[in-house]
């Protein structure tokens, strides 16, 4: 598939999720200057908004949070900024800022597919650093959704047999 412009781009994200396809909005980067355009890989609305980086995050006691903050890793903490706000409602929000009134992460079930979203900031190595385990537990949570979505059955894969094996010992 050749993609010959961001709006090309972002109908083919938007295809792929319908499809059962699982996309990973790793982060936002909001600039008051130039404010927070649509998402248009979207399929809904979420608004992004600039403010300062913070360590602390609230999980929600969502049933689509699963073990997303506690498998293969215990989560305390991770380093976000710029935070997601204002989503339609078919997003369930799995974490917020510690006074609750942004979204740190959040998932977005679409056609036969997901969106997982989340305010994670990985602009130096400090961050990813302290982000690194918050982001083996996306893979994982990405791959536990996934075998929710696939006919097929996935035991023989290497990450799920890795997974089962890393969560499992």
């Amino acid at each position: 598939m050749v993609i010959n412009s961001p709006a090309e781009g972002s109908k083919a994200i938007v295809k792929f999720v319908e499809e059962g396809g699982l996309c990973i909005n790793a982060e936002q980067d909001h600039n008051d200057n130039v404010g927070c355009r649509p998402m248009d890989w979207f399929p809904v609305k979420i608004n992004g908004a600039e403010r300062p980086g913070t360590n602390t995050l609230l999980p929600t006691k969502e049933k689509e949070v699963g073990r997303l903050f506690t498998k293969p890793n215990k989560i305390k903490q991770i380093r976000a900024n710029d935070k997601w706000h204002n989503a339609d409602k078919s997003v369930v929000t799995l974490a917020t800022n510690d006074s609750g009134d942004y979204i740190i992460a959040a998932l977005l079930k679409h056609g036969k597919g997901a969106y997982i979203i989340t305010a994670m900031q990985n602009e130096d190595q400090g961050q990813v650093d302290l982000n690194l385990p918050f982001i083996e537990n996306l893979l994982c949570y990405a791959a536990a959704l996934q075998n929710k979505s696939l006919a097929a059955q996935p035991n023989s894969k290497l990450f799920v047999t890795w997974f089962t094996l890393k969560t499992n010992p």
